[in-house]
């Protein structure tokens, strides 16, 4: 049999699902390996964002025993060493190399986001230009963003920005009812704009909606939005997501004014419906 001549060990990894594009594709891949696997010696590593969709088979798992392992769960400390080392060998060959000190401070901005590092890296040192990386350095080690200020260079996060872009036109995608468009939208900016995370209850009722509906908005933006299963606080998943949505040049149609979504929170604390101060 097939499966004998299978060698102990064997890990096939398959890499970033969710950037497959058909989604039928996916999953029919996942069920075949949740329904399979458990009876080949063979392991299966997927990653992925958390999309509807995948994380949906994932969870149901189809009889086979997987282990679902989130990123943002792992101690912070690991992950910032890996970024640590990972910058460390990229930014390696810069004359003079950065210190530790600004490896270490570069590996902090990052957090546990690999795709931050790597876009500071690239933007850094690139392979494809002559550039001043060590004044690119500090340019990024000086950057903070705060709501309301005025846009800056967007050249340092062209692939993150994209990456932030692309999850959320999937995230709104065409097919929504005019009303559930607005309703993430306003869930969405709620998250990124309160002082402190809040449950989907105390969303609902900041905003005068059901928490039904709230979940419901949540559920597609798991991949920027910290989502606990079974209740517990919402967050951004990185610091660099609102700095993103802050940044109108950045964000362009996604762009939110932090100051304009607080009169609207303002307005709803006194009893209207959000709805109300967003639909025509």
């Amino acid at each position: 049999m097939v499966k004998d001549a299978i060698p102990d060990g064997v890990v096939i990894v398959i890499d970033a699902l969710d950037e497959c594009e058909d989604n039928y594709g996916v999953r029919l891949v996942l069920e075949t390996i949740l329904k399979l696997a458990s009876n080949f010696p063979i392991k299966f590593f997927v990653t992925s964002r958390p999309e509807p969709t995948i994380r949906d088979k994932m969870l149901a798992r189809g009889g086979c025993t997987a282990s679902i392992l989130r990123l943002h769960e792992i101690k912070w400390s690991i992950v910032e060493e890996d970024i640590r080392k990972y910058l460390t060998d990229v930014l390696g060959s810069m004359s003079p190399p950065p210190s530790f000190d600004e490896i270490g401070r570069l590996a902090k901005r990052a957090g546990n986001l690999f795709i931050y590092a790597a876009t500071a890296a690239r933007y850094i040192h690139p392979d494809d230009m002559r550039v001043d990386s060590y004044a690119r350095l500090h340019t990024m080690l000086k950057m903070e963003l705060t709501p309301g200020d005025p846009c800056v260079s967007t050249k340092q996060y062209e692939e993150l920005d994209g990456l932030y872009t692309s999850i959320l036109s999937a995230a709104f995608n065409p097919k929504l009812e005019d009303e559930e468009r607005v309703i993430m939208e306003l869930v969405l900016r709620t998250v990124i704009c309160v002082k402190e995370p809040m449950t989907a209850e105390t969303l609902a009722s900041l905003l005068n909606l059901t928490k039904e509906k709230v979940e419901i908005a949540l559920e597609p933006l798991r991949s920027v939005l910290h989502v606990p299963d079974g209740g517990g606080l919402v967050s951004a998943l990185h610091a660099s997501f609102p700095d993103y949505m802050f940044d109108e040049c950045r964000a362009k149609s996604f762009y939110c004014d932090s100051g304009s979504h607080s009169e609207l929170l303002l307005q709803c604390d006194e009893g209207a419906t959000a709805l109300q101060y967003l639909q025509p």
